[in-house]
């Protein structure tokens, strides 16, 4: 594709690279930015897969977040890179192959994550509000997680044909020529089956967020009522004479009742609700980590809603913040791009918030020295 301005002069390659150049220079904290998350994430999400690859207990919380983190590692080595080659070289960006393989890549990593979010959301709701049916509870979980990537692939399927070089037209002194942006191609631009496409992405996405928020807040109120249940002590006679008990079903598992007869040798037994019993040293508690993979979760949310802030602004308003000063495309640019903080952040979050991750790293990272010297 030639690039030319209105007068049919051709711009030239050096035209072209100095204008790339400028724009690197105003987008520096953007590019510094993707580079610092490249790192983080690389090294972070290395760590998280070396400990939980090592787990021999293969728990819904293990998979997940090592399917995270497999995600993750994958967007840092294949997205990133490509990220900050766009913003090195934002007018001349022809090479539609690459940019349809990469968009696909990019995509399909985003339906992926939500779709292992969404599982993991679904899991905690059944061990924190069902904890008596556990069935074949792992199995559920194995299949929505093997679901979430058949379908991150599938519907990002169609980008292979939306994406190509975008005409944007860029005014320099008083002349305007064409630039080629990786982004819906020229042809497909308000046409209804790429309307359609963006209606069905979004209204999937919306379904998500409201699925998971639903969960969450039923996962919440149940954790709120059995922490203000205290544990009840009863008495059991032991005799000769044969005792029963009876065991209810309980959504919250908070109430139980002992039928006994009187007898010699009277003790107290504690009975405590499931969240309760989950504390003893037979396991971790699971109330502890489903507030860890909210905060994941909700990191992930929170992170995505300046870009569909704007992006759906853009659709209501076209004309919104087009003549914006170098800070104000930084601004948005920073914004547009939040979402990969979590190909970064999540690491940091099972560092703070689990302390069973903190041991396994701490002995990894014994290890490793105990190996180097």
């Amino acid at each position: 594709m030639s690039n030319t301005f209105d007068n049919n002069t051709i711009l030239s390659e050096d035209q072209m690279d100095k204008l790339n150049y400028d724009q690197t220079i105003v987008m520096w904290p953007v590019i510094l930015f993707m580079l610092i998350l490249f790192v983080t994430g690389l090294i972070g999400n290395s760590l998280v897969i070396a400990v939980y690859t090592t787990k021999h207990n293969a728990t819904a919380s293990n998979i997940s977040m090592l399917g995270l983190a497999v995600v993750d590692i994958l967007s840092c080595i294949i997205i990133h890179p490509y990220i900050v080659y766009k913003l090195t070289h934002q007018y001349n960006q022809v090479w539609v192959t690459t940019c349809k393989i990469f968009e696909f890549f990019n995509h399909a990593s985003l339906g992926v994550s939500m779709g292992i979010l969404f599982a993991i959301a679904f899991d905690r709701y059944r061990a924190i509000c069902y904890p008596h049916r556990l069935g074949f509870a792992f199995y559920t979980f194995r299949n929505l997680l093997i679901f979430s990537v058949v379908h991150g692939i599938v519907i990002s399927l169609p980008l292979l044909y939306f994406y190509g070089a975008r005409t944007i037209l860029k005014k320099v002194e008083h002349t305007k020529f064409k630039t080629y942006m990786c982004d819906y191609g020229d042809e497909h631009q308000g046409t209804t089956i790429f309307k359609l496409f963006s209606l069905f992405v979004m209204l999937g996405f919306t379904c998500l967020v409201i699925s998971m928020s639903i969960l969450y807040c039923k996962v919440g109120a149940t954790i709120y009522r059995t922490k203000r249940v205290r544990p009840t002590t009863i008495t059991i006679g032991v005799s000769p004479q044969t005792s029963t008990s009876q065991t209810p079903a309980c959504s919250t598992g908070t109430e139980m009742s002992v039928k006994a007869i009187s007898g010699v040798n009277k003790f107290p037994v504690p009975v405590l609700n499931p969240v309760q019993t989950s504390t003893l040293p037979s396991g971790p508690s699971p109330h502890k980590a489903a507030k860890m993979l909210f905060l994941v979760t909700a990191v992930f949310l929170l992170s995505w809603l300046p870009f569909w802030i704007i992006r759906i602004t853009r659709i209501v308003v076209p004309n919104f913040w087009m003549n914006k000063s170098n800070f104000g495309t930084v601004v948005e640019a920073l914004f547009t791009h939040l979402f990969y903080l979590n190909n970064a952040i999540n690491p940091f979050i099972y560092a703070v918030m689990n302390k069973r991750f903190r041991e396994d790293l701490s002995l990894l990272v014994r290890k490793l020295r105990r190996s180097l010297t």
